[in-house]
C-alpha cells in the first residue's frame, strides 16, 4: 500500500519537509517570527503551527576561520523548534535563508527530513465526544 494514498475516515495522508532548528533560547522568537513572515506554517485549519523544545545544552568547538575565533569547547543553551512546510523546494529555501538571516550563529543547526503527517477531516468529528468541544471546560484553557 502507497502510504500517500492512505485515507479513512477521520485523516488523510499528506508529505511535507519536517524542520527542526536549534536556536538560543533569547532568539527563537525573532527566528519564528522571521520564518511566518516568509511562511504561514499551517497545519489544517491552524496557522503559525511550531513546537519549541525547551532548554537543552549545545556543544560545539570551533574550528580555525570560524566567526569566534577561538577552539575552546563551548556548552551553551538551547531550544530547538519543529514545524513542517510543504514539499516546496521554493518554500523550504525561502525559510532556510530567513532563518540564515535571523539567526544570531554563524552556522545554524537546521534539519530537515521529508515525513508523512496527517490531515483531519474536520466533519468527521462533530460527534466524538472525545474532542474539546464536547467537553466541560473553557476554550480560555486551551
Amino acid at each position: 500500500m502507497d502510504i500517500t494514498q492512505l485515507e479513512n475516515e477521520s485523516a488523510s495522508i499528506v508529505g511535507e519537509y519536517l524542520v527542526r532548528v536549534q536556536i538560543p533560547p533569547e532568539d527563537v522568537t525573532q527566528v519564528l517570527d522571521a520564518i511566518t513572515s516568509v511562511a504561514p506554517l499551517t497545519y489544517g485549519r491552524y496557522e503559525q503551527v511550531a513546537f519549541r523544545s525547551k532548554t537543552g545544552t549545545l556543544q560545539f568547538k570551533p574550528l580555525e576561520g570560524s566567526k569566534p575565533g577561538q577552539t575552546s569547547l563551548y556548552q551553551l543553551p538551547s531550544d530547538e523548534i519543529s514545524f513542517t512546510l510543504p514539499q516546496d523546494e521554493q518554500i523550504l529555501a525561502a525559510v532556510i535563508e530567513t532563518i540564515f538571516e535571523s539567526h544570531p550563529y554563524e552556522e545554524p543547526v537546521i534539519m530537515i527530513q521529508p515525513v508523512m503527517s496527517t490531515r483531519f477531516k474536520y466533519e468527521s468529528a462533530n460527534d466524538n465526544p472525545n474532542k474539546w468541544w464536547h467537553k466541560e471546560q473553557n476554550q480560555s484553557d486551551l
